[in-house]
This record gives structure tokens, sequence and C-alpha cells, in this order.
């Protein structure tokens, strides 16, 4: 889990997170995390736009408190995985996964195509 969630639950910093912050600051933060454009943040306000405060920061305690689980899988796991990912860092995921070059934690929007393009190809595997 990168620093930035870790910190949430010792500091209890869930409560300063609202909607309406995390709507008019995406201009400052936005880049960082591949929203690049005015379209891409509009989207991204929109998305925060509809969730209650109660549920974000239900969202962000969760995500701090998150372990990774202990249980083996039986069946071939398969996880894709941007290589600019801010959020949630490549360097502290574990392989084997696939790699998309250059993508940010927003590929599902930005490299729909591709991501669409591999999972089609993952499934068709034995």
């Amino acid at each position: 889990m990168p620093i930035h969630f870790r910190m949430v639950k010792p500091l209890n910093l869930q409560w300063f997170f609202t909607k309406g912050l995390t709507v008019k600051t995406v201009k400052y933060w936005g880049r960082y995390h591949g929203y690049v454009s005015k379209e891409e943040q509009q989207l991204i306000k929109e998305m925060v736009g509809k969730q209650s405060n109660q549920y974000l920061k239900w969202a962000l305690k969760e995500l701090s408190n998150w372990k990774e689980p202990t249980i083996q899988h039986h069946h071939k796991l398969v996880q894709i995985h941007g290589t600019k990912d801010k959020v949630f860092p490549v360097k502290l995921i574990r392989e084997p996964f696939i790699k998309v070059q250059g993508a940010s934690h927003f590929m599902v929007y930005k490299q729909a195509q591709l991501l669409s393009e591999i999972i089609s190809r993952e499934l068709s595997q034995p």
C-alpha cells in the first residue's frame, strides 16, 4: 500500500476529504494522476460529484485498512497495471502482471481499446 494511503488511518485524514474539496482541487492534483485534459478533469469532477461525502470517507478509510489477501488462487490471475499509476505505483505491485507502458490510473478511460485487446487475448488462452 502506498504511503499516501497508509497515512490516512493513523492521522484520521479521511475526515478532510470531501467531494467539494476534491472537485475544487482537481486542477492541482489531476495532472499528477493522469487526468490531463479539461475533458478528463471534468469527467473526474462529475464522477466524484455523484458520490456522497460519507461514501468518499468510507472508501478512503477502507483503502487505508486494506491488507493483501493470504489466500492462494487456483485460477490464473492476470493483473493489468499502468507504469505511471501514481495512486497505486507499479513498483508496489507483485508480479506476474501485464504492464501498460505510460498508462496512469486512468488507463481504463484513456487506453480502453488496448485494455480490451489484452483482456480478449488473455481470455482466449487456455
